[in-house]
């Protein structure tokens, strides 16, 4: 069984682990997270998206409009988009 990893350089507001073949973002709905599996190493995607343009990133834009008028989480050293119920830090 793969061990999950949280890395020090992710910048993804809404990056959560990773196994080497699997990246966790949070979901849309509070307390959830998204699955995203690859045939191989989810390194390139990582490096791409998750530690640099997330902003680019399908995922990234489409859970951050779906949040994109509520008030900011603090996470780590980032800020997300508040999910529904959800009080602000």
């Amino acid at each position: 069984m793969a061990h999950n990893y949280v890395s020090p350089h992710a910048l993804c507001p809404f990056y959560s682990q990773e196994q080497p073949r699997v990246l966790f973002c949070e979901g849309p709905f509070p307390g959830s997270s998204l699955r995203l599996g690859f045939r191989g190493s989810a390194k390139a995607h990582k490096q791409r998206y998750c530690c640099a343009e997330w902003e680019d990133c399908p995922l990234a834009r489409m859970l951050w409009a779906e949040h994109d008028a509520g008030p900011m989480i603090e996470r780590k050293d980032r800020l997300r988009p508040a999910m529904a119920g959800e009080q602000k830090l």
